[in-house]
């Protein structure tokens, strides 16, 4: 299934009643990790890049790789900018 939109599998989860995980999407061995769980369960994931959490990894850098890696997965897997600080971070992480 490979990458959502998050909006599309919160619509699903609400409907027939089941939560998601949100995961920090803090290096690419953590989603790695993260999808392959998500793939051996069959259930979707969001990976969440967040700034504050690692400052060291640029968001040109880190929410390109979590796109990438979403996109290879078989499991259903969104990506989202957690807590952007500024307009410029949101229009980065867009």
């Amino acid at each position: 299934m490979s990458l959502v939109r998050a909006k599309d599998i919160l619509a699903d989860a609400r409907k027939r009643g089941y939560g998601i995980p949100c995961l920090l999407a803090g290096d690419l061995s953590m989603m790695v990790g993260q999808i392959k769980a998500a793939e051996a369960v069959d259930a979707p994931l969001i990976l969440a890049f967040n700034l504050q959490v690692t400052p060291t990894i640029p968001p040109q850098i880190g929410i390109v790789t979590a796109v990438k890696a979403a996109q290879w997965a078989s499991a259903p897997v969104a990506v989202i900018l957690d807590h952007g600080a500024s307009l410029e971070q949101v229009m980065v992480a867009i």
